[in-house]
């Protein structure tokens, strides 16, 4: 009985161009991986360990916490490496001219690195998504507690949530604490509307805390205010200790103390439902583009294995590149084009979507030219 066959045919040549790219892929992998952790991280550790005492053991299994990170920023890089590598090493053989005398594309010939691009890109969303964001929180925590550095005792300022009415935009509850230490939020000011928008009642308390038993805040010390129709004052309440039925986001909204790298894309998107209920743009606008991030970078690899296929193909096959001094030139322009837009997308200034993808649009525009130009140079059919 013939065995069904579900997965699609591989072809001879696309089976040989995948086998050539593995081995520069894996060398360019490990190269690169190795340069980014010392860039990364390897000096300031070294500083650690040198000016404040760091243990030799902890510095190590830091470097070890980190290392899924750099394998993953190195994944773009190392695709770019190994195009150029493989179709350069081609062209020299004069292979390229001999596919192209069979009738063979270039699009068909640079396919077969596409599609290990993208399997690149599927491993480094899957590794920043569920493997780097508790590996980065656990190297943070572990170098905290050597430096003797607690961030739950960090003072969080000027806690500000707003609560919006579902049925309509007016605003129902607007929460204000001066500092937020130890779970407790100091200073408290809590305004309640109405369903029309106006104000309704006033709660001026010195601390307040979240109550996990009874599910509500706990205010102590302080005074709630009642507003009359015509907005004058009404009635005036002191109070030693007041529940209130309030969302607990606000506590949540203090209590968030984790960096957006130890942070997967369901923890981002749960961040940002919060931070809309406060109305800071800044905020919310360096968390978008944080977001957008996680889906461009992983494409980086696409765009560089375009890029690195086009500079490799070659019409003269006696032609050599200097493949390291044109991969480090199309990673700065790439990197530098990425800070500038992302810059301008987080000011506002840009759209968070022209920001984020700019560089990934303009390195498959460039490449894609390079490609057409090659293709007309060699005469592929």
């Amino acid at each position: 009985m013939k065995k069904l066959n579900i997965l699609p045919q591989i072809s001879i040549l696309e089976r040989y161009i995948i086998k050539e790219l593995i081995p520069p892929f894996i060398l360019g992998l490990a190269a690169s991986t190795v340069v980014v952790e010392l860039i990364g991280i390897s000096f300031e550790q070294a500083k650690f360990v040198a000016n404040r005492g760091l243990p030799v053991s902890t510095s190590f299994y830091i470097h070890l916490l980190k290392f899924p990170a750099f394998i993953a920023v190195s994944l773009p890089i190392t695709m770019l490496l190994a195009s150029i590598f493989v179709y350069g090493k081609l062209s020299i053989k004069s292979e390229i001219l001999a596919f192209q005398s069979h009738g063979i594309s270039l699009y068909r010939l640079i396919f077969p690195a596409l599609i290990t691009s993208f399997i690149a890109a599927l491993i480094m969303l899957f590794v920043n998504e569920i493997i780097v964001p508790p590996a980065n929180y656990l190297a943070a925590i572990t170098l905290e507690k050597a430096m003797d550095v607690n961030r739950e005792n960090h003072i969080n300022k000027n806690i500000v949530y707003r609560e919006f009415s579902q049925k309509n935009p007016q605003l129902k509850v607007l929460f204000y604490a001066d500092s937020f230490t130890n779970q407790k939020m100091q200073d408290v000011t809590l305004l309640i509307y109405n369903q029309y928008g106006d104000l309704k009642q006033i709660i001026k308390s010195d601390s307040a805390e979240w109550n996990n038993h009874l599910n509500n805040w706990i205010f102590y010390q302080g005074v709630k205010n009642f507003i009359n129709r015509d907005g004058s004052y009404g009635e005036l309440i002191q109070f030693e200790r007041l529940s209130v039925n309030l969302d607990r986001k606000p506590l949540d909204l203090a209590n968030h103390n984790i960096d957006n790298r130890e942070m997967n894309l369901f923890a981002a998107y749960k961040r940002l439902s919060i931070l809309q209920m406060t109305g800071d743009e800044q905020s919310i606008r360096k968390l978008r583009v944080n977001i957008q991030e996680r889906y461009a970078v992983p494409f980086s690899c696409l765009v560089f294995t375009i890029f690195g296929s086009a500079l490799g193909i070659n019409p003269q096959p006696r032609a050599r590149i200097n493949a390291l001094g044109i991969t480090i030139i199309i990673i700065f322009s790439y990197y530098m084009i990425r800070v500038v837009s992302t810059g301008f997308a987080t000011a506002g200034i840009i759209s968070i979507f022209w920001g984020v993808w700019l560089p990934n649009i303009l390195g498959i525009g460039i490449g894609s030219f390079l490609l057409v130009r090659k293709s007309g140079s060699i005469n592929f059919r």
